[in-house]
């Protein structure tokens, strides 16, 4: 009796973990989309005046066009990935709390 209560509470502590990482993954959505975005706005720029132009983050670094853009697409894959596995381990810990662990 004493292990289900123990189960039950570890399936409510990834109930909640899941909704941390979906949180997450909605944040590099978003990021993804804003730096894919700037990325190709960037690049327009660019072909439009004949010079190269740069987005500085807060470290300094400089990133281009590409650059930006290709990082943007790779956020956006991630957190599609993520999106994907949280969801899958939602899906099985809510069948966990709901039927006590049982099969």
């Amino acid at each position: 009796m004493e292990s289900i209560k123990v189960i039950k509470i570890l399936y409510a502590v990834i109930l909640v973990l899941c909704f941390i990482l979906s949180g997450y993954s909605t944040y590099l959505f978003m990021t993804g989309f804003h730096n894919s975005d700037l990325g190709m706005n960037l690049l327009i720029l660019s072909a439009s005046y004949g010079q190269n132009v740069y987005d500085t983050n807060s470290k300094g670094e400089q990133w281009d066009g590409t650059q930006l853009y290709s990082y943007g697409q790779s956020q956006l894959r991630q957190s599609i990935v993520l999106l994907g596995l949280v969801s899958l381990i939602f899906g099985f810990a809510l069948k966990g709390v709901v039927t006590d662990g049982k099969k």
